[in-house]
């Protein structure tokens, strides 16, 4: 009986131990309400990025890969003076945080990356020497697709990851 006793209280002191830093599933409020893929890169607001219009006639479209909920592979050729802009919306939630790990080349192109909104509107912030990591936190719930620009008169290629 002493045996099954101190068995017992040792499991429960492992139990205790073992979930202690443990957070709760669906804690309102908490940290992990804001999970990002790289928790080292600053986050950007949504209303911090620069922005303006685009014309839907201006853009061509770029196959983002899966569009699961975790990742989208980008694996593109952007022709000069073009705004690539992915053929399927992300449905994003607001205060989502969404990660851009891209690099490009060649590395001294001029290209914008970022989300165009159902109105046209394209917000983006910069690549350089060939890359672009960047955390964005979204402002409103909607759909939002990816884009990049590029500002440069060659074609350019990009290769990476949005993760949402």
């Amino acid at each position: 009986m002493m045996k099954r006793a101190v068995s017992a209280v040792g499991l429960v002191c492992v139990l205790v131990v073992g979930c202690m830093g443990m957070p709760m599933a669906g804690a309102a409020g908490s940290d992990t309400d804001m999970v990002t893929a790289d928790t080292g890169t600053e986050v950007i607001s949504f209303e911090e990025l620069s922005m303006e219009t685009v014309s839907p006639m201006s853009m061509s479209r770029g196959q983002a890969g899966s569009m699961t909920r975790a990742t989208s592979r980008i694996e593109w050729e952007i022709p000069s003076d073009t705004v690539m802009k992915a053929d399927t919306a992300y449905s994003l939630e607001a205060d989502e945080v969404v990660t851009i790990n891209c690099t490009y080349s060649p590395r001294t192109a001029d290209l914008d990356f970022g989300f165009i909104t159902p109105d046209d509107t394209f917000h983006f912030t910069s690549g350089s020497n060939g890359s672009i990591k960047v955390n964005i936190q979204i402002e409103d719930t909607g759909k939002y697709y990816f884009a990049v620009r590029n500002n440069t008169d060659k074609t350019v290629e990009v290769l990476g990851y949005v993760y949402y």
